[in-house]
């Protein structure tokens, strides 16, 4: 059974049903003015307006959302969809791109990241800036990434140039050593360094 949807009506002065409609609403945000479809809340007793929580904080994020789509910044949802490409935790992120821990919770829940911070976090999104820059300059996150991901990235180099690997050289040492062991990237189970390397066929 569907719950009710409840909420105080100063007019009826007490907890009512209410039903949702939607309207176009000029607003305004950083100084830029713009139209936005947001939802509206009727009392069903005696259909004066009423401010849900859960309705309110739905528009905020539609209003924040269209600012960012208007300003070429990613929106709320993309952000969480690259974090969890990645397997990340809100903390996890947060020490990648070198912002406040609390930060990529406020991104995903509305608040509108700076053109900086948006950048970093489209080079996340991108496979050979992360497993580049982000897996394997970092050996507590190397340890923590699903190992078919790292195969199907050392795989995709196989198709490229001669001029990309050149771009990856300081990688090689790194996506030669026991990619399919069981071993930790570069160390054997004994925690030292694994200096045998492979070539890609082997």
């Amino acid at each position: 059974m569907e719950e009710k949807k409840m909420a105080y009506c100063e007019e009826c002065d007490e907890e009512v049903e209410y039903i949702v409609s939607e309207k176009r609403i000029k607003t305004q945000v950083k100084g830029d003015v713009f139209e936005v479809a947001i939802k509206i809340a009727h009392c069903k007793k005696c259909g004066k307006q009423v401010y849900p929580f859960s309705i309110a904080k739905e528009n905020d994020l539609k209003i924040y959302d269209e600012y960012r789509k208007r300003h070429n910044l990613l929106t709320s949802s993309e952000i969480i969809a690259i974090r969890k490409k990645r397997g990340l935790t809100q903390v996890q992120l947060a020490k990648l791109i070198e912002c406040g821990e609390k930060n990529i919770a406020r991104y995903e829940n509305g608040t509108i990241q700076d053109k900086v911070f948006d950048k970093f976090l489209r080079l996340i999104d991108d496979d050979y800036y992360y497993y580049h820059y982000c897996v394997f300059d970092n050996d507590r996150l190397a340890m923590s990434i699903d190992r078919m991901k790292l195969v199907r990235f050392v795989n995709s180099l196989q198709n490229r140039d001669v001029d990309n690997y050149k771009i990856f050289g300081d990688v090689k040492p790194y996506i030669f050593i026991n990619i399919d062991s069981d071993h930790v990237w570069g160390k054997g189970n004994n925690g030292k360094n694994n200096k045998q390397q492979r070539p890609f066929d082997a």
